[in-house]
């Protein structure tokens, strides 16, 4: 099986769909998260990625990873592609997700047994 190549990776509070056209628009994307006590809830953001050149449907898993390499949430997933040279999307919105732990947290993509994501972001105290 052939592995999608990701084009794009983001975190976002916000996704927008037009309607008309399905064209999407990320808003406030963001590296890292700055809150000023712990534990603290974050009460919505949005994990996009984007493939492409994958086959017409690839299985895999999302996971999302503490500092401490716990994994803290992970789900199943299927890509599909309309055809092989087609854009294909993953997104995941989160609500009330509770942070415990300052540092570098991790979503990793695996799809056929391949890491073919490993996407970073902080956690981090107010400058």
């Amino acid at each position: 099986m052939k592995t999608p190549i990701v084009t794009a990776s983001h975190l976002c509070e916000q996704l927008i769909v037009d309607q008309q056209s399905g064209r999407l628009s990320l808003i406030n994307m963001f590296n890292s998260l700055r809150l000023a006590e712990l534990p603290a809830v974050v009460p919505h953001f949005v994990f996009f990625v984007s493939f492409t050149d994958g086959p017409r449907a690839a299985k895999g898993r999302v996971s999302l990873f503490d500092p401490n390499q716990h994994r803290l949430w992970s789900e199943d997933i299927t890509v599909q592609f309309s055809d092989p040279v087609e854009a294909a999307v993953y997104l995941r919105r989160f609500y009330n997700t509770t942070f415990t732990v300052y540092g570098v947290y991790t979503f990793e993509i695996e799809i056929g047994g391949e890491i073919v994501l490993v996407r970073r972001f902080g956690v981090l105290q107010p400058v």
